[in-house]
């Protein structure tokens, strides 16, 4: 077990998970700033991305509530253009009402 630990502490290997004693490690402001610059750049791509698929998605909505419109009215014209057919249709039975009793007054008469 001993053979793998100073394996492990060999400064040569590149899988040097443990510093020796008394050493500390480097550090490089240089290569954070980049991370973090990198970083950010990646979180700016991905905002705008989804700013991209924000604005998509609400034209499609308003594509979506033009049509919904467009249906409502359609459908009050319909539910219009019905109820004028109903009245028609009851005009047309009083009249055929009207018909039968003077159909009926006629054949009495004669």
């Amino acid at each position: 077990m001993s053979n793998e630990r100073n394996r492990m502490m060999d400064p040569n290997d590149p899988v040097n998970r443990y510093l020796p004693a008394g050493e500390e490690p480097v550090h490089n402001p240089y290569g954070a700033s980049r991370q973090i610059a990198d970083a950010s750049g990646k979180l700016s791509e991905q905002l705008q991305s989804l700013e991209g698929e924000k604005i998509s998605l609400m034209k499609r909505l308003n594509m979506v509530l033009a049509e919904l419109e467009k249906a409502t009215h359609e459908k009050s014209d319909v539910a219009l253009k019905l109820r004028e057919q109903e009245r028609h249709a009851e005009e047309l039975r009083q009249k055929l009402g009207e018909v039968q009793s003077l159909k009926s007054v006629v054949n009495k008469n004669l």
